[in-house]
């Protein structure tokens, strides 16, 4: 009876947590690759609810509970990505309880993320943890094991394989915790690889401006103002067609002869979806937005999602970094502040993020460890 009713325990705390993670107040702490709430939290989240409270070990009402579900991906029942994460490569486990940080027992309930919020990628961190092994607790030493700059980049940056704007298959590295392109104030750097060339490094940028006035000049492309702590800079797409129209017409045959070889090797739902956003986009109506979402997941049709996209009123500015471009990248990191802004709407500045320019600052680490080629 009592085996039985301590797995009923074990059922119960699982079930909850599950149920109440994403309400409970939680810190997430990327340097580790885990996510903490407080016991004290927990219980009260639980108690507001109305719901049962399951039974603790002894002494735990200091605790933190471990939480590694936003770093694990689940891609069907028997499968799940696990990224690579401090966390990840020990032995430490979601739903452990931390009592003891670097040899400090927690003795109030802020006392384990006022210690976790000083440790860096570089610290190594040892921790003492309960864990429910069947029918009884168990106290567990777990290290953490330090991370190199380039170690701890190289984990925050994932390759993706998926088609470019010309339809040609491309590796992609992306930092895991960068925003898809098309959110409001999307601000990062990403790196390109064809077959048998060098990778690249871009910078994208996208803002959502439904409102925006018309362009008087339509002779001239508006871009983005970023301003940094002691500098201004201006980046826009350039008129290929205009500057280099060989170029540009040899582009243009290259990218129909890969649409063309993609839709005859597509479904017949793919070739029926690719129809009906050309036929949308050349009418200037607005895409469904399921076609819009499904084509970017999947990594294809990336400039009609992109066109489809500026015709909603989004502003996006995504090209290959020049050599020239450089000190710009690294001013803007190194900045305080940073801000940017669409030229037709000035008056609506974004602020650049610290953890979009520690995202940045990932990326660019990992870029240059492969000696990638910048533009000139």
């Amino acid at each position: 009876m009592r085996f039985l009713m301590m797995n009923v325990i074990i059922l119960c705390f699982s079930s909850v947590s599950v149920l109440m993670a994403e309400e409970l107040p939680s810190i997430d702490y990327p340097a580790l690759g885990f996510r903490t709430v407080k016991v004290l939290d927990y219980k009260k989240a639980l108690r507001e609810q109305g719901e049962e409270i399951p039974r603790f070990p002894p002494r735990s009402g200091n605790a933190l509970i471990v939480k590694m579900d936003q770093y694990q991906t689940r891609i069907n029942s028997a499968l799940t990505v696990v990224e690579d994460t401090r966390a990840s490569r020990s032995e430490l486990k979601d739903r452990d309880l931390i009592v003891v940080i670097n040899g400090k027992l927690l003795r109030s309930p802020d006392d384990g993320d006022k210690l976790l919020e000083k440790i860096t990628h570089k610290d190594k961190l040892e921790l003492n943890v309960i864990r429910r092994n069947r029918s009884k607790w168990e106290r567990i030493n777990i290290t953490l094991e330090p991370m190199g700059d380039l170690e701890f980049s190289k984990s925050k940056v994932k390759n993706v394989k998926a088609y470019d704007d010309d339809f040609a298959l491309a590796r992609f590295g992306v930092h895991r915790d960068a925003r898809p392109r098309f959110s409001d104030g999307h601000f990062q750097l990403y790196i390109k690889q064809k077959s048998q060339e060098l990778s690249k490094l871009y910078l994208q940028l996208s803002l959502f401006l439904p409102d925006a006035p018309p362009q008087k000049d339509t002779t001239k492309i508006q871009g983005f103002i970023i301003k940094t702590d002691g500098a201004e800079y201006r980046v826009a797409i350039e008129d290929e067609e205009k500057n280099n129209p060989q170029a540009a017409e040899a582009r243009r045959n290259k990218s129909i002869a890969n649409f063309s070889e993609f839709y005859n090797r597509s479904t017949n739902r793919t070739r029926k979806m690719l129809d009906e956003l050309g036929e949308k986009i050349s009418n200037f109506e607005k895409a469904p937005e399921e076609t819009l979402i499904e084509f970017e997941r999947r990594g294809i049709a990336r400039s009609q999602v992109g066109f489809a996209r500026m015709l909603e009123g989004w502003e996006l500015y995504d090209s290959r970094l020049k050599r020239d471009q450089r000190k710009m990248i690294a001013d803007i990191i190194s900045s305080k502040k940073v801000s940017f802004y669409h030229e037709s709407v000035p008056d609506k500045p974004f602020e650049v993020t610290p953890a979009q320019k520690a995202q940045m600052k990932a990326v660019l680490t990992v870029f240059k460890d492969e000696e990638g080629n910048v533009g000139e």
